[in-house]
């Protein structure tokens, strides 16, 4: 999957780069390509994100389509997308400016779910600019993880099998103290592994990560007590 990344909320002034990986993630626009190219993206202060598609051998974008209804009022902050290396399926997660996360899924017959999944509504005003989720795919299975912070210290993660979401569960966090600010997540690419890499930072500059299993998570380590900030994501992965 080839993706453009844009590093940082305020796009017009940061580097705009093309890598080639199967996690891709940012903050407000997500490009992927496969049989079809899409980006997903937030415009102003709509509630909703847009979304274009470059079919194959195209040679122009679709025009902007409405994506999926969320909050009426409020402001997408950041936006993230990742593909399915299972089956034709795309999760797309967003957080607003009054600290609700939002998931919604693309599917055949190609579009996405007329409305949205509010998984979280109590990210604080102050960590709600701030890209404290992430989604994760396991590459044998297919299912999905979303990992999310709810203002507490710990993280709080619910799976999706394809066809329905899991109820919430705890990523209960021993290492560090502080609430998750940037949370990142990164799959093992082995087709027969179901694991995915965490990391996190939180309020007071300590790095965290784990491992999920497919089953359970495990393997905790406290990375740094001293990130340089954590207003940024500061974090990469790469799978074992």
């Amino acid at each position: 999957v080839d993706y453009i990344d844009v590093k940082d909320s305020d796009a017009n002034t940061n580097t705009v780069t093309c890598r080639t990986s199967v996690d891709s993630g940012n903050n407000n626009a997500n490009w992927l390509f496969e049989n079809q190219g899409m980006v997903v993206y937030s415009s102003g202060t709509l509630s909703y994100p847009w979304f274009r598609t470059l079919g194959d051998n195209a040679t122009t974008w679709s025009s902007n389509t409405k994506a999926t209804d969320l909050d009426a009022g409020a402001t997408i902050q950041h936006i993230i997308v990742k593909e399915c290396p299972t089956r034709v399926e795309r999760i797309m997660a967003t957080i607003n400016n009054v600290g609700d996360i939002w998931v919604s899924t693309w599917a055949v017959p190609g579009n996405w779910a007329a409305a949205g999944l509010k998984i979280e509504d109590s990210v604080s005003d102050s960590n709600n600019d701030y890209r404290c989720f992430d989604i994760g795919y396991e590459s044998e299975r297919g299912n999905a993880l979303v990992v999310f912070q709810d203002n507490t210290a710990d993280l709080k993660y619910r799976t999706w099998n394809g066809s329905s979401w899991e109820l919430e569960k705890n990523v209960y966090i021993s290492t560090t103290t502080g609430i998750p600010t940037w949370v990142r997540t990164v799959s093992n690419p082995n087709k027969n592994s179901n694991e995915i890499a965490l990391s996190w930072i939180d309020a007071n500059g300590q790095i965290g990560a784990k491992l999920w299993d497919g089953t359970s998570w495990w393997a905790e380590v406290l990375l740094s007590t001293s990130a340089r900030v954590n207003s940024k994501s500061t974090l990469n992965k790469k799978p074992r």
